[in-house]
């Protein structure tokens, strides 16, 4: 069964308008008016360390909880942008919309590139 999907080609991740920085506050926002923050790699070790030094063993427990709640609150504000800027919910887009959206939500945000497998897709 066909499914009937007519999304007008945008570009939310077009590099003029993605990322906005007002000068005056040293601030930078996306597109959607979301507050991002910029963290060097120095300065992620530092609080890695930090945590590590002030929690002793919890500190993973308590990185694993962080980095959780913080993809998931991530994960529900990214799907609502997405949603908003191409008029439906993310749920009904393409496959391959979706999968190209997260790539360049990875490789704009600093993340990496991100490789999906599709190798156990018929596993779950």
């Amino acid at each position: 069964m066909a499914v009937d999907i007519d999304l007008e080609f945008k570009d939310y991740y077009a590099e003029e308008i993605y990322m906005v920085a007002d000068v005056e506050t040293g601030v930078l926002y996306n597109r959607s008016g979301r507050r991002m923050l910029a963290l060097t790699d120095d300065f992620l070790i530092g609080f890695h360390r930090a945590i590590e030094k002030e929690c002793g063993e919890r500190a993973t427990d308590i990185l694993h909880t962080c980095g959780r709640r913080w993809g998931n609150n991530f994960g529900r504000g990214l799907s609502a942008e997405w949603s908003e800027f191409y008029g439906r919910s993310f749920r009904e887009f393409p496959l391959a919309l979706f999968q190209s959206l997260l790539m360049q939500e990875f490789a704009n945000n600093g993340w990496g590139l991100l490789d999906i497998d599709y190798q156990n897709y018929g596993s779950g």
